[in-house]
């Protein structure tokens, strides 16, 4: 038709339905909006999109650059200014979202016909097992190994992280050939599927394979789990742990205790801990005797100041970081009825997304937990505040009453305790309090005029 090309854009093995990321798609519309396309060719207008939201931004990116012209294999040349032609343009995209939407009926259906039979979901074998066509086959030196681990962490003989430590130096990997963490070994205790059971869609039931450990000794470790999440910092080891967050990744920052160097606390990069930013640590010692000594001067000007100013309620942001996480899980779920990602994404998605969920709702578990009224009195914390500055290495360890008790009045008086990203040179030890910022809690007594 005497057009001349400038351009081939391709997303080759990226469907049009299930991802969101096309970057040949993106670079085309890139160059329709600069005013360099004319026209666009296709094979057929529905394998530009499968989804009637993305029709639409077609269409408008089109209209906004006047790029008219669409011309199909089958379709011929498409005039967007034309009602007739817009008509079979709408209609192209919405019998392409029909077709996408009963295919994802049907392998929904296949899902739910596989999990009433309790065959095996597919992705990635278990530890312990051998796919074996529908169902899982017991590997047996593998499942000796697993029995193992279970009756010795069950029996106090051994952590997770010995068992993770052991696996590895016998050069025992990971199905996905990767060294055990001991993260990763208690994932796989409490896992459903060593009991013979098959999950679906939140929904439980028997699989058609040969358990390795019974149901009671699954429950037990997810019980284990869960009671380590749920009022984890109740018997908390540290002064500050938990309380602290870093303002650079909104991360809490945790205890970092090495040979060589001095005890902090630091956001933590590491998977097991959620993957913070990894940017962040602060001396322990100087921190801890600085918010000693900021809880002692508020309580000091108790009688003298009224009610401070709150912060904003954390809560409220916690609840929509919750929601969130929550909608990922929903949108995952339906992504896998509809088969755009296999067992395999999705359990990783699921576990990623869930370990943020379960860490949002232990952190707001702890804020909503009720404040006492008077959690230590001036006196009290006094003598606690001088022990401390006379023996601050391993006080608290000796002191479990009055850690306890500090904790509270900390949490009395302040939400959280946001540490600031240190202005000095890299490797200088000197303590800026300037760095850190208290939230106060709506009742909170501070001084104000004074302070």
């Amino acid at each position: 038709m005497g057009w001349t090309v400038v351009g081939e854009y391709s997303d080759n093995d990226v469907s049009a339905y299930k991802s969101n990321s096309r970057p040949g798609y993106e670079q085309m519309l890139t160059r329709i909006i600069t005013g360099a396309v004319d026209v666009v060719v296709v094979r057929h207008i529905d394998r530009l999109f499968r989804r009637d939201r993305e029709r639409l931004r077609f269409y408008d990116v089109c209209l906004a650059a006047r790029t008219y012209l669409v011309a199909g294999y089958q379709e011929g040349v498409v005039n967007l200014r034309t009602a007739a032609c817009r008509k079979l343009f709408r209609d192209r995209g919405s019998d392409a979202e029909y077709a996408s939407d009963v295919q994802g009926e049907r392998i929904r259906e296949k899902h739910d016909r596989k999990f009433e039979k309790g065959e095996w979901a597919g992705g990635p074998r278990p530890f312990g097992y051998r796919p074996g066509g529908k169902t899982l086959i017991i590997d047996e030196r593998e499942a000796e190994l697993v029995r193992h681990a279970a009756g010795s962490i069950l029996d106090d003989r051994a952590t997770y992280n010995s068992i993770a430590r052991e696996w590895n130096e016998k050069g025992i990997l990971t199905p996905r050939g990767n060294r055990w963490r001991g993260s990763t070994v208690a994932q796989m205790l409490r896992s459903p599927h060593l009991a013979g059971i098959r999950e679906h869609n939140g929904r439980s039931g028997p699989g058609n394979w040969e358990p390795i450990l019974d149901e009671g000794t699954v429950q037990a470790f997810t019980a284990r789990h869960d009671k380590g999440r749920v009022g984890s910092h109740a018997g908390a080891k540290y002064l500050l742990a938990g309380l602290l967050t870093c303002e650079r990744c909104g991360h809490k920052l945790y205890p970092q205790q090495y040979a060589k160097r001095p005890f902090a606390y630091a956001c933590d990069a590491s998977k097991d801990r959620l993957q913070g930013c990894g940017r962040l640590r602060i001396q322990a010692a100087a921190l801890e005797r600085h918010v000693s000594e900021q809880l002692y001067f508020a309580e000091q000007m108790e009688e003298m100041y009224g009610k401070r100013e709150a912060s904003p309620d954390p809560l409220a942001e916690l609840d929509v970081k919750i929601a969130t996480e929550k909608a990922k899980l929903r949108e995952f779920a339906d992504a896998f009825e509809r088969d755009e990602i296999d067992a395999s994404d999705y359990r990783q998605k699921r576990e990623s997304v869930t370990a943020r969920l379960n860490a949002l709702k232990e952190e707001r578990a702890r804020l909503a937990e009720p404040i006492p009224e008077e959690p230590l009195s001036l006196a009290d914390m006094d003598r606690i505040v001088r022990e401390y500055e006379a023996d601050p290495v391993g006080y608290w360890a000796k002191h479990p009453d009055s850690l306890r008790e500090m904790r509270a009045a900390i949490r009395h008086l302040w939400s959280r305790i946001v540490v600031k990203p240190s202005e000095e040179k890299r490797g200088s030890r000197a303590f800026d309090p300037g760095r850190v910022v208290f939230e106060w809690r709506s009742h909170a007594r501070a001084a104000e005029a004074a302070a």
